[in-house]
């Protein structure tokens, strides 16, 4: 008997049967928006197309866009709090995956290798996010003093551009305690009291980022050390500063609140590492450290730290690596694909074609939305596999397997087909006894008449009747 290799299963309504929870909060998304609700059958009948498609069949016909919307957005929540209340598995599933289990089948051998890749990249994704916590081994509090001062020195750099001098101007004299000539005002009335500034407008079609060439301890101190109190009023809606200049201040208290905030303060470390090196707050110990960690950021002259642009930069090279090594990989997996099972080949349809074509697409989207690092490791992942699927051609191929089970076939033929007898001989000479073995291999006829004569002999001991095997002569 054939032994597989891989036995695969779906899920939903295979295994699991979904069908009581998705009925119970279909029914209560339809009752809380003031419609009829259905029987479990009916929901049986309308499952198989999504979430949305489900809404759409189950609300009565006529219903409003509108009302669809309201099911829907009532139906998701209170399915995912209860998706597992009344879900089990089939009668007979248990038992089924015990028994393939017993037999040396592995129920997650077929993700084992997905399930690595994963692993690996998440733990790529978070030593490129941290490298202060995982490859330098900072402090806590000295990592948030390192992130602070990079803060800062991106906030002094919006009003120490050089075209926007009128609200740097505002900042020194809110740092004088001038707080008048920086907050809009109130009348005895109540009404605020507004003035000419500066036009928001102009301002942002003249405004460009050229960056300073230096940021001094002095400049960040002045410029950029904001309490959050401060940073509230200097953001709020009286501040007299432009609304570009607000924007560009919350753009990057925003982004210090992520994953990437090491990330981000080792690359403003590299271009500003003087500001770093002048900092009062940051010992002389963190300061070699963060040196020596933007020297080990870099790999064959690119910063894997760096998030690609779409630019002509050294550091696209990384993108284009993933994109064409997993279109590589896409189009060898067709190819073995249809030349190995081409009944299989197709299954799917072109849907599912597109589905494997875009995926390098989504490669190098990925690519241009991480650091470098992680693009680099999805590239690699790609290039191994490649080397997977080539290898495993070469050593396990249909032809080859096919021939193997028809040798293994037939030698398991030839032994169904010989026969060892042992037999007891006296010689003619000596009259010593002496046993001896022989094999003889049974012509087809041969073994088709032992068979036969076995199931009568099996029928005769049955019914007790006497059986002769010259009867079958």
């Amino acid at each position: 008997m054939m032994r597989y290799s891989v036995i695969l299963f779906d899920l939903d309504g295979t295994i699991l049967n979904t069908l009581d929870d998705l009925a119970a909060s279909t029914n209560r998304a339809l009752a809380k928006n003031g419609l009829p609700t259905r029987s479990t059958e009916e929901v049986r009948r309308f499952v198989g197309n999504g979430i949305r498609k489900l809404v759409e069949r189950a609300v009565p016909a006529g219903t409003s866009e509108a009302q669809m919307d309201a099911v829907y957005e009532a139906f998701n929540p209170y399915y995912a709090r209860h998706c597992a209340d009344l879900t089990a598995p089939y009668d007979g599933i248990l038992p089924l995956l015990q028994k393939l289990q017993a037999q040396g089948y592995n129920p997650a051998g077929g993700c084992g290798p997905l399930v690595l890749t994963m692993v690996i990249l998440f733990g790529v994704i978070d030593v490129v996010y941290k490298p202060m916590t995982h490859m330098e081994h900072l402090s806590s509090s000295d990592i948030s003093s390192t992130i602070t001062v990079a803060q800062e020195t991106e906030y002094a750099k919006i009003f120490l551009n050089e075209y926007n001098k009128q609200d740097a101007e505002l900042i020194l004299k809110y740092k004088n305690g001038d707080k008048d000539a920086v907050f809009i005002s109130e009348s005895s009335d109540g009404a605020q009291l507004t003035h000419e500034f500066k036009d928001d407008e102009n301002f942002k079609n003249n405004y460009t980022d050229k960056d300073p060439k230096t940021i001094s301890t002095a400049d960040r101190e002045t410029y950029g050390s904001f309490s959050a109190e401060q940073y509230s009023d200097l953001t709020g809606d009286k501040s007299r500063l432009t609304a570009e200049t607000k924007n560009r201040l919350a753009a990057v208290a925003g982004k210090y609140k992520g994953m990437q905030m090491e990330l981000l303060a080792l690359q403003v470390y590299e271009q500003y590492p003087d500001t770093f090196k002048e900092s009062k707050i940051l010992s002389d110990n963190v300061k070699d450290r963060l040196a020596s960690l933007s020297h080990n950021m870099m790999f064959c002259g690119l910063n894997f730290g760096s998030t690609p642009k779409l630019a002509f930069e050294p550091l696209i090279i990384i993108p284009i690596f993933a994109f064409v090594l997993s279109l590589v990989q896409t189009v060898l997996s067709q190819y073995l694909n249809k030349k190995n099972n081409p009944e299989m080949a197709n299954a799917g349809g072109a849907g599912m074609k597109v589905m494997l074509y875009i995926m390098p697409l989504f490669s190098l989207w990925i690519s241009f939305s991480v650091p470098a690092g992680v693009g680099f490791y999805w590239g690699v992942n790609y290039a191994l596999g490649i080397v997977q699927s080539l290898v495993m051609q070469k050593l396990y191929s249909p032809e080859k397997l096919r021939a193997e089970a028809e040798e293994k076939m037939k030698e398991r033929k030839l032994k169904e087909r010989q026969v060892t007898t042992t037999a007891v001989v006296t010689d003619a000479d000596t009259g010593e006894e002496k046993t001896v073995t022989k094999t003889e291999t049974l012509s087809q006829k041969e073994i088709n008449r032992r068979k036969l004569a076995a199931a009568r002999k099996a029928d005769a001991e049955k019914y007790g009747e006497e059986y002769h095997e010259e009867d079958d002569d």
